[in-house]
């Protein structure tokens, strides 16, 4: 199984180059070096990863007080995002459920932010991206993602998700 954590893609003719990065390279300065060169940039965030938001607001999430900022670990705030309703989508002859909105960011600005579920009942280990194109789907990032890498494997509270219908990425 291959490793990816930066990966560059060559666009077709009149299309910005499109970064993925995985939990790992998913930082200020991977932002910073992706915003300079105008690169669309998608990146996979770890479920234990810790963000700083700021303004918290989820869209169709009732119950939730409105912050100024605070820290979230990405597992809290898709705990958070399960009261509101999901959509279900299909990529890769596979059906997902995924609840998308935009979300301010300390150090990367303003990012959509994405939660994949493969079951809608939204039990079990997630697949969650922060991308800087606040006009994507969640369908189109998640193409993106698989244009690539077409086994996805995730390490969710030291747990492991095999997904076969995507192969040839690790987050660890």
């Amino acid at each position: 199984m291959r490793t990816s954590n930066f990966v560059l893609l060559e666009p077709a003719a009149n299309q910005s180059k499109i970064c993925l990065m995985d939990g790992r390279w998913v930082a200020p300065e991977m932002v910073d070096y992706c915003n300079e060169r105008n690169y669309d940039w998608i990146g996979l965030l770890q479920a234990d990863r810790e963000i700083e938001l700021y303004r918290l607001s989820l869209p169709r999430v009732k119950r939730l007080k409105r912050q100024k900022s605070c820290n979230l670990a990405i597992s809290d705030l898709v705990k958070l995002t399960c009261q509101a309703p999901y959509q279900d989508i299909s990529v890769a002859q596979h059906t997902y459920w995924s609840y998308t909105c935009s979300l301010q960011v300390v150090g990367f600005g303003k990012v959509r932010f994405v939660v994949y579920f493969d079951n809608p009942q939204k039990k079990g280990s997630f697949i969650a991206f922060v991308t800087n194109r606040l006009d994507w789907s969640a369908r189109k990032i998640l193409q993106h993602w698989t244009q690539h890498h077409s086994v996805l494997t995730l390490k969710p509270s030291q747990k492991v998700l095999k997904m076969p219908h995507l192969r040839g990425l690790q987050a660890v």
